[in-house]
């Protein structure tokens, strides 16, 4: 999905100096968005958790949510999503036995 809208060798946020940025960096400016939007304690990965766990909630194939999220195994997807007690409650409150 990414190639299709960035080069693949090419950066796909660039530097002010249009390069790459290193990881240190992105994560700094990551955490100064969230910060500036009100966000406390959020990290790049509290965005993938987010991401991942709405499109579960909201009946996604977890193979789709692994195709999106650039991840080459379901485990590894798997991490990044997590079970409210809310809806496991929902769960068992649609149980039919």
């Amino acid at each position: 999905m990414r190639s299709r809208f960035v080069e693949p060798s090419g950066p796909l946020f660039k530097s002010q100096k249009g390069r790459f940025f290193s990881p240190n960096s992105m994560a700094h400016l990551i955490k100064r968005i969230y910060d500036d939007a009100g966000f406390r304690n959020a990290s790049s990965h509290s965005g993938r958790r987010k991401f991942a766990t709405t499109l579960i909630e909201q009946g996604a194939d977890i193979n789709c949510v692994k195709l999106l999220m650039g991840h080459s195994s379901i485990q590894t997807t798997a991490r990044y999503f997590s079970t409210s007690p809310k809806r496991l409650a929902n769960l068992m409150s649609n149980l039919q036995m």
